[in-house]
């Protein structure tokens, strides 16, 4: 089951929840949490994060410049 954006219940969405279908194998996802145009974090520095299948993980800003202080 996969959900298209977050939080699932109650009114305000914050982000779009996307399956990267270019980087998916059978044995590898890249999953993104891209923050929702309008919505409550788009300002905030960290405009997308995401992880991958191996737990590897980050995050970019409005601009996709890499942010490193976004998972801490």
């Amino acid at each position: 089951i996969f959900f298209f954006f977050s939080p699932l219940e109650g009114r305000s969405k914050f982000y779009d929840l996307v399956i990267d279908a270019s980087e998916t194998t059978p044995r590898y996802f890249l999953l993104w949490a891209k923050v929702k145009a309008g919505g409550a974090q788009t300002d905030d520095v960290c405009h997308a994060l995401w992880v991958d299948s191996s737990g590897k993980r980050g995050a970019v800003n409005a601009s996709g410049a890499a942010e490193n202080q976004c998972w801490d």
